[in-house]
């Protein structure tokens, strides 16, 4: 009798490792995933799409997914995602943010793929990115008016428009899809615009931009500015706060 119940124990522990085993075996990792080839620009702007190519290969498992993460620095600032249905070339995009006060640089742009069974791989490219310096941008006013704005000499990314505008003056900055006319069949501009966000001039803003002036130079007109490296803009009202028991009257410039 004993030895029955002892063979008995013996077959059911048999049987919950092979059960354990088997749901270990479940989120262990099968077959093989490889990037075959992974090919894009060395150069891209701020702003552009990023577009590439790769090819994977799979080993017994099938693959089924892949991303591509962008690194400005530590910082991954964008990222998207693949599905894959089998082995073979696929292509791809990333956007590369524009961002303020983001200085020219190399960024790192990563793929990664797994199969069905976590098997995965990665595979990096290191790219330049630039602050795209534009030819003109566009001041788009509240009527659907549009005017020029060109760069203003001695000051880098800095863009004006002089014009008879409203004192009040209520517009969007648009900048057009870049293009250095290399045709990089890997890089595609994007238009971006430019509105206002609590106070603050702002990419991808709905609101207009608020700005104001409270008079015109001899010409009847005055200047509207943009910076597209600090987002900077002018004219805007100047708020002051006084302190009377000190006799001092403190400006302070809108941004």
């Amino acid at each position: 009798m004993r030895n029955r119940f002892l063979l008995g124990m013996m077959a059911l522990s048999l049987i919950a490792m092979t059960s354990c085993k088997d749901e270990i075996d479940q989120f262990d990792d099968h077959g093989s995933s490889t990037i075959v080839s992974f090919a894009g620009t060395e150069k891209a702007y701020m702003g552009d799409s990023i577009t590439f190519d790769f090819e994977v290969k799979s080993g017994g498992v099938k693959i089924n997914q892949a991303k591509v993460q962008l690194y400005y620095g530590e910082e991954m600032v964008s990222e998207a995602f693949y599905s894959l249905k089998a082995d073979g070339k696929y292509s791809g995009k990333v956007l590369a943010p524009y961002q303020k006060n983001t200085p020219d640089g190399e960024a790192k742009v990563i793929l990664r793929i797994q199969n069905e069974r976590f098997s995965n791989d990665s595979k990096e490219m290191t790219v330049a990115i630039e602050r795209p310096k534009y030819q003109t941008l566009k001041l788009v006013a509240a009527n659907g008016k549009e005017y020029t704005m060109t760069p203003v000499p001695g000051k880098e990314y800095e863009y004006k428009a002089r014009e008879a505008f409203p004192l009040d003056m209520e517009a969007s900055i648009v900048a057009p899809a870049y293009s250095d006319g290399t045709g990089n069949p890997y890089l595609q501009g994007n238009e971006l615009k430019f509105g206002m966000d609590n106070g603050k001039i702002v990419l991808n803003a709905t609101k207009n931009i608020g700005f104001e002036n409270t008079g015109y130079g001899e010409d009847g007109k005055y200047e509207i500015t943009f910076n597209t490296l600090t987002f900077e803009g002018s004219p805007f009202p100047k708020f002051g706060v006084r302190f009377d028991t000190q006799n001092k009257f403190l400006e302070f410039d809108g941004s």
